[in-house]
This record gives C-alpha cells, structure tokens and sequence, in this order.
C-alpha cells in the first residue's frame, strides 16, 4: 500500500465516522423531541433515552466506527510518517504570514 491507498483509507474510515455520528445525534434528538424532553444542563442525556434501543444501536455503531478511526489513525501516522511529515510542511509553509 502506498500513501496516496492509505489517505484514501483514512478518508473513508473518517467517511464513516461522521456518518455514524450524525445518525447518533439524529437519533438522540428524535427521542428527545418524541419525550417532550430538552436537554438537561450540562449535556447529559436521561436514562429514558440512553436505554431505548435506537439510541444504544446507534451508540454502538459509533464506537465501532469510532474505534476503527483511532486504530486507522495510529497505522497511518505510524507507516507514513515522513509523507505525513512533509504533506504538513508543505501545506503551513504556503499559508500567508500572520
């Protein structure tokens, strides 16, 4: 595999990540909306919804797919790190001074 596949790997695990995310948090708002529930301060979600079914399914794919970035990202930091080096580089050295 070389760096360009790897990128390509990266960005569909990344893909799938903001998929899984977006499902989650639609799923907790319809619950929420179907509850007649705001949230709580401090972010915290009720116990009536973190239990229904939707939302641990919805939760449970998002670690996974939360998981599988990490470990994607690991890998690729570790394999590629000079390209990954470089390509950084390259992009802060043609950003205007500030």
């Amino acid at each position: 595999m070389n760096y360009q596949h790897a990128k390509l790997v990266k960005q569909a695990a990344q893909q799938v990540y903001d998929t899984a995310n977006e499902l989650w948090q639609e799923v907790a708002k319809q619950l929420f909306e179907q509850q007649g529930l705001s949230m709580i301060a401090g972010g915290l979600t009720p116990d009536s919804v973190k239990f229904h079914p939707d939302y641990q399914a919805a939760a449970k794919k998002f670690q996974a797919a939360h998981e599988r970035l990490r470990e994607i990202n690991s890998w690729f930091v570790k394999a590629y790190k000079k390209e990954y080096a470089a390509e950084r580089a390259a992009r802060y050295t043609s950003l205007p001074p500030a």
